[in-house]
């Protein structure tokens, strides 16, 4: 079942602040460092919609990461269905995200461009909804979205990572059937079929090998356990001033903190030019692993 969580606004204890909020939204694509890139794609997808729904009455930020042979489609679709259907929940997102993740897993399936596509690939998914000043999250995977107080104050995580590595996460896998271990000794664990099963299904050899525990697509991995289930949160923040929703794929979170995105929101006057240092600083710390990881972001500021 999906996993629904409230979270109390770090403001909750002040009276609301009267007045509408105003809200602009930024986004930034980056393909995988080097020089040419090390990535062929950019698998990422990204979206900012103000103003968004039948009424004009909401606001919609998403970050999908796709991986796999097929990753950016799966990506793109999914982004699209979400671009599309997400108005549909407005009124009660709480009790019908979870269900509008589902709809849109079959809808991978069914999808004739996507179809048998989505086996052996898959995205990630995170949603940010406004409404009424709440911020609803719905997510599965590992594209974290974190709240930044305005002024000062720690950043606060409104999603979950779901990776195998997480307790809670390799126990519902292994729950399943499935099976979590590293390729290597000391490598990030991984969600593969059991001997039993991936013989069952004609492959002659270890898989998925899927680093995360939740995803949309990954019909292969679905079988050892992997889910399409969201972790589904919100925050009243209808007593805060002004704050930042910011949305990445894991080439931002596995090189850098929640913290130094937080100073860099802060210090910048412009959002472009802050998104903008935050891919530089992530590039820069994949280039001291010698790796990389293509960049997603969509980003909401919220004042009055």
């Amino acid at each position: 079942a999906s996993s629904k969580l409230r979270l109390r606004s770090p403001f909750s204890s002040k009276p609301k602040v009267p007045g509408k909020w105003q809200i602009s939204g930024a986004e930034l694509l980056h393909i995988g460092a080097g020089d040419p890139p090390i990535k062929k794609e950019n698998q990422d997808a990204v979206k900012v919609l103000l103003d968004y729904g039948p009424e004009g009455n909401a606001t919609l930020a998403l970050c999908l990461d796709g991986h796999g042979p097929h990753g950016l489609l799966v990506a793109r679709k999914a982004l699209e269905f979400f671009e599309q259907h997400t108005q549909r929940v407005i009124a009660d997102p709480l009790g019908q995200l979870s269900g509008l993740f589902a709809e849109c897993n079959a809808f991978l399936s069914d999808c004739p461009q996507v179809g048998f596509r989505s086996r052996m690939s898959g995205a990630t998914a995170s949603l940010v909804l406004i409404v009424d000043q709440i911020v609803y999250i719905a997510n599965v995977g590992d594209s974290r979205v974190i709240l930044v107080p305005g002024k000062s104050g720690a950043p606060i995580s409104l999603s979950v990572d779901h990776r195998p590595e997480n307790e809670f996460e390799k126990s519902r896998v292994e729950e399943c059937g499935g099976v979590v271990r590293p390729i290597t000794a000391g490598s990030p664990p991984r969600i593969w079929l059991s001997d039993a099963k991936a013989r069952e299904l004609g492959f002659h050899q270890p898989c998925p090998g899927l680093m995360l525990s939740r995803s949309l697509g990954d019909e292969i991995a679905k079988m050892a356990g992997c889910t399409y289930e969201p972790t589904v949160s919100c925050a009243d923040m209808g007593s805060s001033s002004s704050f930042y929703i910011f949305a990445a794929s894991d080439g931002v979170w596995d090189a850098m903190e929640d913290a130094q995105v937080a100073t860099i929101l802060r210090k910048q006057s412009s959002m472009d030019r802050a998104l903008e240092l935050i891919k530089d600083r992530a590039i820069e710390g994949w280039n001291e692993k010698r790796l990389a990881d293509n960049i997603g972001i969509a980003c909401l500021k919220i004042s009055r």
